[in-house]
């Protein structure tokens, strides 16, 4: 039989088996320890680091409020002397304008009656020839004038200043979101304006024609006008002296870098207003030197024959104290468009709309808003051929004149139109003659 040998395990390796466990234990221990030791920087480091970014942290939260803080304070402070300068700017226009020399026959009250242009004995005439024209089932058509321009130019103000009534919400913050259509209607029964807001198809609340005292048609024109919409608000305005005509106001146009599809909305809305042939457009842009002139490639899309435009430049008491010399004057006077109707206006500021916001004294400040800058064309002896093109009255009688020119074409329609009847009513006696009262 074979035999297996056994290991024999002495003392010594016993001994040394001890000594490497013993090793192995102690190196585990150390290895553990500096895993301790490097776990505890490591946490130390990252309170240290977390510690040093909310004191950072803290720090830039302090510096932003104390930033924020000087900004406000800063805005405050502008805001203060924007206000005093508003103060004063107000002030020395009211006395600047309260001041201008009166010119050859006019007196304190030369405002109202350029609001007065004809008598009130046309009118009823005026009144009549409506009647007329409806017992013999005639339309006689009035002018419709489409106001297009750019945003903040004065298209709104514009069409205050030749009602002689704040009737728009102009430099509230408010430019004009919605067209709104002003239908002028000589009514001989109405010895005050009388206002009615027809019913608005887009918002739901006013939903049925409302008459509104003229003073507030502002701000009924406000709560329609504060969302976008290309559908129109529509106004009837009734009036015994009066002709009939209707001013369509429309979004102000905006530049390219406003977004594009804002601005498309906008344009086609004003196009879609402005194209048809029968209407009338007045382009108001503020006055400036001809080349920065920016209206004229858009007004040409819609009428490029200029034929049935009216150009009204607005702020030219701005562009009046730039010029120094006759020279100067007569040069920019004699720059518009050729063979079109132009007119150069000044109306007032925001600030003295809303502290002469009474129809009488916006009249009045409208009037020597005009008057300051004939005195200051006359000092530089500028050209009298140009006198008719300016100011909002030259602008408001040449409108006028066109709607009465317009009813002045009518008649012979209208007389026409009576003989006819006469004809007619005089064939039918011949045909059945009956004796007056004879009811056989």
């Amino acid at each position: 039989e074979s035999t297996v040998s056994v290991p024999v395990t002495t003392r010594d390796d016993e001994e040394r088996k001890r000594k490497e466990l013993e090793e192995k234990e102690r190196k585990r221990k150390e290895e553990e320890e500096e895993r301790r030791k490097k776990e505890n920087e490591e946490k130390k480091e990252k309170e240290k680091k977390k510690k040093l970014e909310e004191e950072e942290k803290k720090k830039k939260e302090k510096a932003m409020k104390e930033e924020e803080k000087k900004k406000k304070k800063e805005k405050e402070d502008r805001r203060k002397e924007e206000e005093k300068r508003a103060e004063e700017d107000e002030v020395a226009e009211t006395k600047e304008l309260e001041s201008v020399k009166l010119g050859p026959g006019e007196t304190s009250t030369t405002y109202s009656e350029l609001y007065h242009l004809f008598p009130s004995e046309v009118f009823v005439a005026y009144d009549k020839l409506q009647d007329f024209a409806r017992d013999l089932n005639t339309q006689i058509s009035h002018p419709e004038i489409v106001l297009i321009g750019l945003q903040g130019h004065g298209k709104s103000s514009i069409l205050e200043a030749l009602l002689g009534h704040q009737i728009n919400t102009v430099g509230y913050g408010g430019a004009t979101q919605r067209p709104l259509y002003l239908n002028i209607i000589n009514n001989t029964q109405c010895e005050t304006p009388k206002v009615t807001i027809k019913r608005d198809s887009v918002l739901s609340e006013f939903d049925h024609d409302e008459i509104v005292p003229l003073t507030e048609l502002s701000n009924e024109i406000e709560k329609r006008n504060k969302i976008v919409s290309s559908d129109a608000v529509f106004v009837q305005y009734e009036f015994k002296d009066t002709c009939n005509m209707t001013f369509i106001d429309t979004p102000g146009l905006i530049p390219e870098d406003q977004g594009d599809l804002i601005k498309t909305k906008i344009d086609q809305t004003v196009m879609n207003l402005a194209k048809p042939p029968h209407r009338l457009i007045l382009c108001v842009e503020e006055a400036k030197d001809w080349e920065r002139i920016e209206m004229m490639d858009f007004v040409k899309q819609l009428d490029p024959e200029l034929s049935r435009t009216t150009f009204v430049y607005t702020k030219f008491h701005n562009q009046l104290q730039k010029m120094t010399n006759t020279r100067q004057v007569n040069r920019f006077l004699s720059g518009t468009p050729p063979d079109t109707k132009s007119f150069f206006t000044t109306l007032i500021s925001t600030k003295l709309r809303q502290k002469f916001s009474e129809s009488d004294r916006f009249q009045e400040k409208i009037w020597q808003a005009y008057r300051r800058d004939m005195n200051g064309l006359e000092q530089l002896q500028f050209d009298k051929r140009f006198e008719a093109n300016i100011g909002l009255h030259a602008l408001r009688k040449y409108l006028l004149h066109l709607s009465w020119k317009n009813y002045q074409d009518n008649v012979p329609k209208i007389l026409k139109r009576l003989r006819q009847k006469k004809a007619s009513s005089e064939n039918a006696l011949e045909k059945n003659p009956k004796p007056i009262g004879d009811t056989r």
